[in-house]
């Protein structure tokens, strides 16, 4: 089975890009996270279910694109979840 690697985006001419991708996807997905917290517990009557479509789309995206499928998996399950499927 082939599984994507992120390894390729590092090489001697960019010494540390890998660690910076790394670094910026879980800041962003930390803050994604913690909005989409806020929306499941403090928003009624699913007012936030376009926010969360997007964040959850976002996530499954960014996790799917640093080789993260299982992660990108379950956002993608979130996902389905809001829409009630």
């Amino acid at each position: 089975m082939y599984r994507p690697s992120v390894q390729f985006l590092e090489d001697e001419t960019q010494p540390g890009f890998l660690r910076e991708m790394i670094e910026m996807y879980v800041n962003d997905t930390d803050q994604k996270l913690d909005r989409i917290r806020f929306l499941l517990s403090s928003v009624p009557d699913g007012n936030g279910a376009t926010e969360l479509d997007s964040l959850t789309h976002q996530l499954k995206g960014s996790s799917a694109s640093m080789g993260a499928s299982r992660v990108a998996q379950l956002f993608n399950d979130l996902r389905h979840a809001v829409h009630g499927g």
